[in-house]
């Protein structure tokens, strides 16, 4: 009779055993799915926050101000020129050139615009193809401006 007894409990710590060992292994696949769908939180990538802002100032053309002329109420002509020459042998077209933006005098904008000339500030520029948008972030304190193009 008391043989019977030990093979019973035996079974249940097997039955037992299983039973925690699944339980373990549903635990770890949920922590593991949890990480997995949130590690773009965990691993900074480009284009999310001021960190990402600046590791893609590395792989953006540089500019300077070269001059900002008021041309009517609310329009300003902006012209900016290449940190540096480009390669003679590049076919990459140099950044820069003049553009028309919408800005007034009272914009802060303006006097921001108006400082990185002073200064002769290097810019990265950003000019997604296809927009009317202009973005410039100062290098030396990472200020950034968007202007509206009117001339496109």
């Amino acid at each position: 009779m008391e043989s019977d007894n030990s093979d019973g409990s035996c079974e249940d710590r097997g039955i037992t055993g299983w039973i925690v060992f699944v339980v373990w292994l549903l635990m770890v696949w949920f922590v593991g799915r949890a990480i997995w769908q949130r590690r773009s939180q965990l691993v900074g990538a480009r284009g999310v926050g001021v960190g990402a802002d600046i590791g893609h100032l590395h792989d953006v053309p540089r500019v300077h101000v070269d001059d900002l002329t008021m041309i009517g109420p609310e329009v300003a002509r902006l012209a900016l020129t290449p940190a540096t020459s480009p390669d003679p042998g590049s076919t990459e077209k140099a950044p820069g050139g003049v553009f028309l933006i919408s800005m007034s005098l009272q914009d802060p904008g303006f006097a921001i615009l108006q400082d990185w000339l002073e200064r002769r500030s290097t810019l990265g520029l950003v000019m997604p193809p296809d927009s009317s948008i202009i973005r410039l972030r100062s290098l030396d304190d990472l200020q950034p401006i968007t202007l509206r193009r009117v001339d496109c």
